[in-house]
């Protein structure tokens, strides 16, 4: 599965995971989202910042973050990837 979201800063992020669930991951994605103060976005509304490739996604433009964005995007992946169905979180921040 593929969960697209703004970050802080305004950073797109793609979360890539694989569940048998998809409605238990798609809600566990929702309350991590929003405990960080962020909530899923519409399929494509992120993915346009990134090329697809056979690693996974490559960002084509980045975004410069503050420190206190960088800190609270670092939190936010670090909780993402702490999530079993979770594979890989991309950004694209500076």
């Amino acid at each position: 599965v593929v969960f697209e979201t703004y970050g802080p800063g305004g950073v797109a992020v793609i979360i890539e995971g694989l569940t048998d669930s998809v409605n238990r991951t798609s809600q566990e994605i929702k309350h991590i989202l929003s405990k960080n103060g962020t909530a899923l976005a519409a399929q494509g509304s992120a993915s346009w910042a990134f090329t697809k490739t056979n690693e996974g996604y490559t960002p084509t433009t980045t975004v410069p973050i503050s420190e206190e964005d960088g800190a609270k995007l670092t939190e936010l992946v670090e909780t993402l990837e702490e999530y079993d169905d979770v594979q890989v979180v991309y950004t694209n921040a500076e």
